[in-house]
């Protein structure tokens, strides 16, 4: 199995990571509207990092 670089596994992981973190985001706020609304109006900055 051929050496892939460095670079490569960086971007591969940081994709997979941002795509995991997008995910999570979006099911928390499809099960929880009414957080959701809070978080998208930034009044309560604690509201938004409870999950």
């Amino acid at each position: 199995m051929p050496q892939m670089s460095p670079m490569y596994w960086t971007m591969t992981y940081t994709t997979m990571l941002m795509l995991l973190i997008l995910m999570s985001a979006s099911t928390y706020f499809f099960l929880s509207p009414k957080k959701s609304k809070n978080s998208i109006k930034m009044d309560n900055p604690q509201v938004n990092w409870t999950w």
